[in-house]
């Protein structure tokens, strides 16, 4: 069941941190403007993951440009495989984990947004949202309109405050397909605790996914574009 509710104003409290976990390979002309999205974000207490899964181009010397004491670089031997997005995941010390692939970007109001409305929603695992895609020289302005099962559970409405979607919504339409990028995607470190984070038998295309649909939790839908995913070939276009 997919329902919108009312959201809970809390009082206030200390700033939510997010750790913001970057896994990178070979992507060194890509990786600096995913860091400076992350570092760009009206949502100042983070902190970011670089997760290097052992880069042959100049990905280390990109990322140490970047004179910022909240990114931080890790270099693991290449998998091939999502281990390093678990590395990440494990040197987080946030309350909130945030995943940005190295050739994608962020809204700057992303995590600000997303911080404010799980703030409203105490017992959902996470919060994710509607992206925008760049493919070569096609622009889509919704990736979530643009899905076949996904987008049934929107019916043409807009969603201000969030869309909260049960477990069971969520297994039922992953068994179909998989909406959920992992750039549009944030959950609680606690939740990722109890799945004990990424499946890494799950192909990159899957793993946005595979958290919610192995933890059987509810997640929030933010129904606006926070997030934009662009091929290697779409970034002149994204530009």
């Amino acid at each position: 069941m997919s329902f919108a509710m009312p959201r809970i104003d809390g009082g206030p409290s200390a700033p939510t941190k997010v750790s913001v976990v970057i896994p990178t390979y070979d992507r060194g002309r890509a990786v600096g403007e995913a860091i400076d999205s992350a570092l760009a974000q009206s949502h100042r207490h983070l902190e970011v993951i670089v997760v290097d899964d052992g880069s042959t181009d100049d990905t280390a010397a990109r990322v140490g440009r970047r004179r910022d004491r909240r990114v931080r670089y890790l270099r693991r031997p290449h998998a091939a495989c999502r281990p390093r997005v678990n590395a990440g995941i494990a040197a987080a010390t946030g309350d909130l984990v945030a995943f940005l692939d190295s050739d994608d970007l962020w809204k700057p109001d992303k995590l600000e947004a997303e911080v404010a409305a799980l703030a409203g929603y105490p017992s959902t695992g996470g919060v994710f949202s509607d992206l925008e895609k760049h493919e070569g020289a096609t622009f889509v302005p919704s990736f979530m309109r643009r899905t076949r099962v996904f987008s049934r559970l929107l019916a043409e409405r807009a969603y201000p405050d969030g869309l909260l979607l049960s477990s069971r919504a969520l297994y039922l339409c992953l068994l179909q397909e998989v909406p959920i990028k992992t750039p549009a995607l944030t959950v609680r470190r606690s939740a990722l605790a109890r799945v004990g984070g990424f499946d890494e038998r799950w192909t990159s295309s899957k793993t946005g996914s595979s958290a919610a649909l192995r933890a059987r939790e509810s997640l929030l839908y933010l129904d606006r574009p926070l997030a934009v995913i662009r091929g290697l070939d779409g970034l002149a276009a994204a530009r």
